[in-house]
């Protein structure tokens, strides 16, 4: 019951987004989609020739001057100091909306390229790929934003990989067997520092080289983690029909497709980040 009445004073809240809210839209801005926008929101809203109409002691303080078109930075500057306002894009109430929150409006200033615009039927962190601009508003809202597993596995794997410690001996190769035999989450971080304990009691390794075979030995488990997974999914699709066998490669076929595009997605972030930098 709490929890509902929560939900319930959270929606109320989010429908009085633009409450405190007054837009005056200039002429050439979408007018007749914007309107309905603000109204449900409980934001209120003039029009430029409404307004003009109205005596200068009748007309209202305006929050936000909404252009949809560029001007000079001295006539931006002017509106600016006249009403004390904030001029923004139509984007602006879309983002905000979107988003259940009011976003700051500089980068929504009439005349510059608007922030990347998200869907809202789309999940980040369910989908695997998070944009930067998804990052920034979840920031603003004061949302955690959480690493997936997967990123967390393979910078494991890829520090294991590029650590200098040479190939396991015959000792850890038993280890490893014994590993497989019992349940991969046995095999916990806790033996791992244990053995680093008694090296460096030892004095047989540095810190830094314990560090990295701590680091190798959290890549081992979590590799071992996964080829136990997988001979389950193998064990379980001999135990399926025809057709759950079919519509299963289906989905994993689709997921593989999801997992190509969302790579070239971060491919094409980081050469962007780059290509920034050396600006």
């Amino acid at each position: 019951m709490l929890a509902l009445t929560k939900k319930h004073d959270e929606m109320k809240r989010q429908r009085r987004l633009f409450s405190k809210c007054t837009f005056l839209f200039n002429r050439e801005a979408p007018t007749y989609c914007l309107q309905y926008l603000v109204l449900s929101f409980g934001g209120t809203y003039f029009t430029q020739d409404g307004y003009d109409s109205l005596k200068s002691s009748a007309q209202p303080k305006i929050t936000h001057h909404v252009l949809d078109r560029p001007l000079p930075q001295a006539q931006l500057d002017t509106l600016k100091k006249e009403g004390n306002t904030e001029l923004i894009q139509p984007q602006y109430l879309v983002d905000s909306l979107n988003n259940l929150h009011l976003l700051p409006t500089s980068q929504y200033v009439p005349g510059t390229p608007p922030p990347a615009h998200l869907s809202p039927f789309v999940d980040g962190q369910r989908e695997g790929y998070m944009p930067q601009r998804e990052k920034e508003i979840l920031h603003l809202r004061g949302e955690e934003v959480l690493e997936s597993e997967d990123e967390e596995d393979d910078m494991l794997v890829e520090e294991a990989e590029n650590s200098k410690v040479a190939e396991k001996s015959k000792t850890d190769k038993k280890k490893d067997q014994e590993r497989r035999k019992g349940d991969a989450d046995s095999s916990s971080d806790e033996e791992a520092a244990m053995d680093d304990d008694e090296v460096m009691m030892k004095g047989d390794m540095s810190a830094e080289e314990a560090q990295r075979l701590k680091a190798r030995k959290q890549a081992a488990n979590a590799k071992l983690k996964k080829e136990l997974e997988q001979e389950q999914k193998e064990l379980a699709r001999t135990l399926m029909t025809n057709r759950q066998r079919k519509l299963y490669r289906k989905a994993e076929d689709e997921q593989k497709v999801k997992q190509v595009e969302i790579q070239k997605l971060k491919v094409k972030r980081k050469t962007i980040e780059k290509a920034k930098a050396k600006k």
